[in-house]
């Protein structure tokens, strides 16, 4: 976390490959490790794989040890939503990740609205669209947030 705080960062992502299965001994694994994490920056998890699978856990997870859920919302809710809200679009073909997706207008505009859901339990959210558009694409966001009257 002390690289983190140099850089004057406010959350840190820590992401499970999908060969991290979800499993007791991972579980385990994932308790032991954050739970010994010296915090001061907020930590958000983001697990692969597998995991998607058992959303009561990840859920218990998070609470349990401070973190947030990190998912892409326009594949799947978050398992604890409060606080802070970390989204990670990773594209919308078949394959759990497509780094050469496009954003449409609806996908941008459903998104909109699965943030907007949120709002209740949420004070701040990132959204990070990873991908080879991203710029684009944020930017087309921002515009339609904008023009919709919404505040970033």
């Amino acid at each position: 976390m002390l690289v983190c705080k140099t850089l004057g960062c406010r959350i840190c992502v820590v992401q499970t490959p999908p060969s991290f299965e979800f499993n007791e001994e991972n579980v385990s694994a994932v308790r032991e490790f954050f739970g010994t994490v010296k915090r001061g920056v907020t930590v958000a998890w983001e697990p692969r794989g597998s995991w998607a699978e058992d959303e009561l856990e990840i859920r218990e997870l998070c609470k349990e040890l401070g973190l947030v859920h990190v998912v892409d919302l326009l594949r799947r809710r978050s398992s604890l939503v409060q606080g802070t809200a970390y989204i990670r679009l990773r594209g919308l073909n078949p394959k759990e990740y497509d780094y050469k997706y496009h954003y449409t207008d609806n996908d941008l505009s459903r998104l909109l609205n699965e943030l907007r859901s949120l709002e209740p339990n949420v004070s701040e959210t990132y959204v990070l669209f990873n991908n080879v558009a991203m710029l684009k694409d944020a930017q087309h966001f921002l515009e339609m947030v904008f023009k919709k009257g919404f505040t970033v």
